[in-house]
């Protein structure tokens, strides 16, 4: 998969898209053999992923996967009914209890993504709208399949057909926006090519790159915003009001350090306080890495090291250690 320097896409969204391809695929397949299988219900923990920014607690991720969890079973319990009486008709009431269902649970992560999409960069909204409007798609084929149930004649067509159509839609246009802004990533302007040139018909003067750093520095320090996964560059230009390629200038060339690395700066200084803040002290490694911005413990650990010189649990143990003979030194 791709990594577009796009917001959360360069972070995030490689996993996230993976998993609401291989959900589409496999719904696509629940339709084709006719299994009945609540795939449906894996959109909304989706949308929930890329809408949360990566900061919700395992509790509540649970609790949202809870709707699959429970009709996946309900499915095993009616495929062996099915099996050890044929002649049941047991289908017609699981499709029934899950469409209904189906609709109350997309009407409430529609809410939520009014809630939160506004707050998102428009390279990321693409996505995400689509996974949004796929749930609406599944919810008005829902509602004609209750219709179907009680027999009302209005719903003529075939709905798991239009439903697969849907599904494959939905997998031609997530890798077509990918390979488009993987394109537009890759087109650099001539003025944003690394090279004695371009760098010199940039022609920005030593008090323009003063102002330039002392308006980044005074971001950093007054905005956490930094702490949001899908922090980049970009963001930062649209911020700041900066063009994103004298940003680009201003740090590979003036400050001689790489965008990611003076970011990662901000970040662990901002992990290093929460550490050694009493009220952090119950949380998780993993839980500051989400705090501080990062969507893996790995690279927050490989930052960390880079900066400290230790790894996140060591400095924790030595405020720990320190804390104790300070304790000890005052009795």
């Amino acid at each position: 998969m791709p990594i577009v320097k796009y917001g959360i896409i360069e972070k995030s969204f490689p996993w996230l898209v993976k998993a609401f391809i291989l959900s589409v695929l496999l719904d696509i397949a629940n339709i084709v053999l006719q299994l009945n299988l609540p795939v449906p219900m894996l959109y909304g923990m989706i949308l929930l992923f890329s809408l949360s920014e990566y900061r919700i607690i395992k509790k509540v991720y649970i609790l949202h996967f809870f709707p699959f969890l429970s009709f996946f079973i309900f499915w095993i319990f009616l495929k062996v009914l099915s099996v050890k009486d044929p002649t049941l008709e047991v289908w017609g009431l699981f499709e029934g209890v899950f469409t209904g269902v189906y609709i109350i649970y997309t009407i409430f992560y529609l809410y939520l993504a009014k809630l939160f999409i506004c707050k998102k960069d428009s390279e990321e909204r693409a996505i995400i709208f689509h996974v949004r409007n796929l749930m609406i798609f599944v919810s008005l084929i829902s509602v004609g399949k209750l219709l179907k149930l009680f027999n009302f004649s209005i719903i003529s067509f075939n709905l798991a057909a239009l439903n697969g159509a849907v599904d494959v839609y939905t997998i031609v246009f997530v890798i077509a926006h990918i390979f488009v802004l993987r394109k537009k990533t890759n087109a650099v302007p001539a003025e944003q090519k690394v090279s004695k040139k371009s760098t010199a018909a940039l022609s920005l003067s030593p008090e323009l790159l003063e102002q330039y750093k002392a308006t980044v520095e005074d971001f950093f320090s007054c905005s956490r915003e930094y702490t949001k996964p899908n922090f980049s560059i970009t963001f930062l230009a649209e911020r700041t009001g900066i063009p994103k390629h004298h940003l680009s200038f201003l740090f590979n060339h003036y400050l001689k350090q790489n965008f990611n690395e003076y970011l990662a700066k901000f970040r662990i200084d901002y992990a290093v306080e929460m550490m050694s803040n009493d009220s952090y002290m119950n949380m998780t490694i993993e839980s500051i890495a989400f705090e501080c911005g990062y969507s893996s413990a790995t690279t927050f650990n490989k930052w960390f090291k880079f900066f400290m010189h230790c790894l996140p649990n060591e400095f924790i143990k030595d405020l720990n250690h320190i804390s104790k003979v300070e304790s000890t030194t005052r009795l």
